[in-house]
């Protein structure tokens, strides 16, 4: 099984998949896979640009598999932004005391709390549970 602790500091990079270098999605992807045996699709060339970057979020296939709940709860993906439109992803673990492991330009991954991450202005958290 993956330590997560492995996966702290590894830096950002758009489209990155591991296992040097993690993108929000290639993260996710690495998490559900390794502690949950869930599969989500690989994201190549994602786009850069934040509105269409979050069109293609919001309309993406793999979103199929995912049931918006009440949360948090240990596993689910969650969608967070600093504006309306959710564009960021991570996934919620109950450890510590809980939070988000999530991999963020410029600080690579990082697990943080719920209440750290309102503090540095992200909004709109979006639970989601697996439909397997």
């Amino acid at each position: 099984m993956i330590e997560i602790e492995q996966l702290i500091g590894k830096p950002y990079e758009p489209g990155a998949q591991g296992p040097d270098s993690y993108d929000c999605w290639g993260l996710a992807k690495k998490v559900q896979k390794t502690l949950f045996n869930r599969e989500m699709p690989s994201i190549k060339d994602p786009p850069t640009n934040l509105k269409t970057l979050i069109r293609f979020v919001k309309n993406h296939e793999a979103r199929g598999q995912w049931i918006k709940s009440d949360g948090p709860k240990h596993g689910q993906l969650v969608e967070l932004a600093h504006g309306k439109n959710p564009f960021h992803i991570g996934v919620y673990l109950d450890i510590d005391g809980g939070g988000l492991i999530h991999s963020v330009n410029p600080l690579g991954v990082c697990f943080d709390r719920l209440a750290t991450l309102e503090a540095a202005g992200w909004r709109r958290f979006v639970y989601h549970d697996w439909n397997s």
